[in-house]
């Protein structure tokens, strides 16, 4: 109905083991950020909605933003 189309510019990566599980900050952010992988062509210049139903520590989401406001997201 809002003609908003989606864009898959955020790809999770299945792969990755759970980041909540390790002992330290520095390996949580690490594993946080190899969770998923950002197409800046996708992102850039575009408001985007992310939606988050998994929040322990707010790591993953805290990096999740950043990358994509790193790629250019409004």
């Amino acid at each position: 109905e809002l003609g908003i189309h989606p864009v898959a510019g955020l790809i999770r990566n299945h792969f990755e083991g759970r980041s909540f599980l390790l002992s330290s900050d520095l390996d949580r952010l690490s594993a946080a950020k190899r969770k998923r992988m950002v197409f800046p062509p996708d992102i850039k210049g575009k408001h985007v909605l992310l939606i988050d139903d998994s929040v322990v520590r707010g790591n993953t989401l805290r990096a999740t933003v950043e990358e994509l406001l790193e790629a250019g997201a409004l």
